[in-house]
């Protein structure tokens, strides 16, 4: 039995792990500008500061799920905070750009060594009965987290130096570890200990790193080079598949993945997250160029939904807990569907109440899903595969933010040119932007509503 201490404790650190991998995710993006020309580098070049790490995250995390399996998920945690914090100071001190990418590749890992552990360490530890309210807390974490990166980020830079973006997560990360030394339980000592698959995890690692490639470069590359990467993911994809039938400890369990109510919660998950990010992601262009919004104004505007799901978002959780799932995630991806109405309504008609609106209702629309929809993952599968659940719970969530980033600039690029286009042709993409969001909303709503809650575990009665 886990004490009330040990919970709270958990629910602190794994709120701190996805504060901190959020806030690293979005800080680096304001300093990018000031980093290219220290170092006197190409834009294209620099990038890197920002995909290697996300690339690290989505092509490990899967795998990541297995090894804590294998080692102990107590393990896996504080080696997570040790390596973000040693490889942040490496990042701050890094004395050329290609030395600063590569301590991004590490520091990636130390992330997903986090997002990985951090769930697993709720689904493993922690009661079902309080299982919507621990992700709903640990989704306000990273939403908040998201959303003051630019803000941290542009104070850091304009008043110290970009190398402070990064010096920020020593102290952090190093007093993180301490604390989950010494209040979280020690792991089982009867472990069972099996072989790991390498091959399998080279696998999955090459073939999400080709799927990114093609998801967030689709709409620039030349149309060969995005059929040959579709083709490519497509292939590897099979291949991944048929070495892990061919084994007999695989890293995925196929009968988790082979779940249909496991498929429809993931994609609703993604769906959701990608719709979120998709939207976060074109608010500022549209503030800007449509509304001819001041950045402070923008970013103003741009925490508003994100304070609003941080608020909502554990709320929402103990909901699920109390009433099942499907209700809070059904209403919450219903509400989805009315943001893009509203979005799509408020692009055209440029009334600034209808604008706010939208804004306040998008916040409710993330409090209210995230939490919910990360827990349902773990509810519908056996307890026995919480930890790669978990895992997956991750994976959807960044692949989502992803896709949903790469579709909705994607679409946007086919009717607006940002060097030469003009706003009505801003407000064309948008409308298909909303679009587009309202049909993947609608199926996330019926992939949720599918899954009802007389197959999910029993929330009140399991204990830990």
């Amino acid at each position: 039995m886990v004490t009330q201490d040990a919970k709270n404790w958990i629910l602190v650190l794994a709120s701190l792990a996805f504060f901190m991998d959020g806030l690293d995710g979005s800080i680096a993006m304001i300093a990018l500008p000031t980093i290219t020309a220290d170092y006197g580098v190409s834009v294209d070049i620099s990038t890197w500061v920002l995909i290697s790490y996300l690339f690290i995250i989505c092509a490990f995390i899967l795998p990541m799920g297995k090894i804590i399996e294998q080692h102990g998920v107590k393990l896996i945690f504080i080696l997570g905070f040790v390596i973000f914090a040693v490889t942040s100071l490496i990042c701050a001190v890094a004395p050329t750009i290609w030395v600063l990418v590569a301590a991004r590749f590490a520091q990636g890992f130390g992330a997903c060594m986090l997002a990985a552990a951090a769930p697993a360490l709720m689904a493993l530890r922690l009661p079902t009965s309080i299982m919507g309210y621990a992700f709903g807390l640990i989704g306000a974490a990273a939403v908040v987290a998201f959303a003051l990166g630019p803000v941290v980020g542009g104070i850091l830079v304009e008043f110290f130096s970009w190398h402070w973006i990064f010096l920020i997560n020593v102290p952090i990360g190093g007093v993180a570890a301490l604390l989950a030394w010494r209040y979280i339980d020690p792991d089982p000592k009867n472990i069972p200990k099996t072989s790991i698959d390498y091959i399998g995890i080279l696998f999955i690692a090459v073939t999400i790193s080709i799927l990114l490639l093609f998801v967030n470069g689709w709409a620039v590359y030349a149309p060969w080079i995005s059929v040959a990467l579709a083709a490519l993911s497509v292939v590897m994809g099979y291949c991944t598949l048929r070495w892990e039938m061919s084994i007999s400890d695989p890293i995925i369990p196929l009968a988790l993945i082979y779940d249909r109510n496991v498929q429809k919660v993931l994609f609703a998950l993604s769906a959701g997250y990608a719709i979120f990010t998709g939207f976060i992601f074109l608010l500022p262009f549209y503030m800007e160029i449509v509304r001819d919004m001041d950045p402070a104004t923008i970013g103003l505007y741009c925490f508003l939904p994100a304070l609003l799901a941080a608020i909502i978002s554990p709320f929402a959780g103990k909901e699920m807990d109390m009433r099942g799932g499907r209700i809070v995630t059904s209403v919450g991806a219903l509400i989805i569907v009315f943001v893009s109405f509203l979005m799509l309504a408020s692009g055209k008609s440029g009334i600034s109440f209808l604008f706010i609106l939208s804004l306040i209702t998008l916040g409710v629309a993330i409090g209210i899903f995230q939490g919910p929809a990360c827990g349902r993952v773990i509810a519908v599968s056996p307890k026995e595969w919480h930890a790669l659940a978990s895992a997956f719970v991750s994976m959807s969530v960044y692949f989502g933010a992803s896709l949903g980033t790469a579709l909705f600039s994607g679409i946007l690029s086919f009717y607006y040119d940002i060097a030469s286009g003009s706003s009505v042709e801003f407000l064309w993409g948008w409308t298909a932007v909303c679009v587009v969001s309202i049909i993947v909303g609608t199926i996330a709503l019926y992939s949720e509503y599918l899954v009802p809650d007389n197959t999910i575990h029993n929330y009140a009665s399991e204990e830990v």
